[in-house]
């Protein structure tokens, strides 16, 4: 885990987002993706009626404790968990991972 006191060029070296080199451009893409990370999301599952359901434990959070909390559910043995696939949703529908 990254700790606390890394200063942005020393998180460029950990994730470069696709840039050349540190600069403006990266610090712009590290600003969207702080913004993206704290919309509003849901996360939802592809269940037994073979289609998309909102999971309602899971329902407006944000994106990243979506992420973490789909990461976790994968983890479990396939037939605890009761899905085939899940993904993290914005609440506009926009689809930000899915997983199969």
């Amino acid at each position: 885990m990254a700790e606390r006191n890394m200063t942005l060029p020393d998180l460029y070296t950990l994730h470069p987002l696709g840039c050349d080199h540190f600069g403006a451009e990266w610090l712009d893409l590290w600003l969207a993706l702080g913004r993206l990370l704290r919309k509003p999301a849901r996360l939802e599952y592809y269940g037994d009626a073979s289609e998309w359901e909102p999971d309602p434990i899971c329902d407006s959070l944000d994106v990243a404790s979506c992420l973490i909390e789909a990461v976790e559910r994968l983890g479990e043995p396939e037939n605890v968990r009761g899905f085939e696939r899940i993904r993290v949703v914005l609440l506009t529908g926009t689809v930000i991972r899915e997983w199969s």
